[in-house]
């Protein structure tokens, strides 16, 4: 009996997707792989932009809780750096990253103590979770009483975050 093994897909999959990237180098004159983890294309096609311009009318008018899901390497995170640039004059976007937050030399550290860092909001020793949300909370009310602008928090990566941390954000957010 000859037993025949077809390639694994996989492998069969990253040979061919290397040779395209190869020739889209070439063809383009990139200097490098557009589609390697840290590059910030953002490939407008029709769905990006109409996704992109979902995320900005749901933003602005809306007062929920926006939650961006997708597969790893997707775009979500090219999707909401598209989206940061493109509302810097009309909205205010702040953006945490729960993978850097992860990598934080305090274990404690939340991903509402980065916001409040970005916002200049100085840690105050002791403060729970919930105290430092509720300073921040303040200080965006306050912000937005002076120069009526909306306040987006972006939390990326949140699948990361301790399930006791996210659990808080959805109460407080919901």
């Amino acid at each position: 009996e000859i037993v025949y093994e077809a390639p694994s897909l996989a492998m069969s999959a990253t040979k061919n997707n290397k040779v395209l990237i190869d020739q889209l180098i070439s063809h383009l004159g990139l200097s490098g792989d557009p589609f390697e983890d840290g590059s910030h294309v953002f490939f407008e096609g029709a769905q990006r932009q109409h996704n992109l311009e979902t995320l900005r009318h749901m933003a602005t008018f809306g007062d929920m809780v926006l939650l961006l899901t997708g597969e790893k390497g997707s775009g979500k995170t090219t999707l909401v750096r598209k989206f940061f640039e493109e509302s810097a004059e009309d909205l205010n976007v702040y953006v945490s990253d729960a993978q850097d937050i992860a990598q934080h030399k305090d274990k404690s550290y939340s991903v509402i103590q980065g916001l409040s860092e970005q916002l200049g909001l100085s840690a105050v020793q002791g403060e729970t979770t919930r105290q430092s949300f509720s300073r921040l909370v303040q200080y965006l009310d306050s912000q937005y009483s002076e120069n009526s602008q909306r306040n987006v928090l972006v939390f990326d990566n949140a699948d990361i975050l301790p399930k006791k941390e996210l659990q808080f954000y959805f109460s407080c957010f919901c």
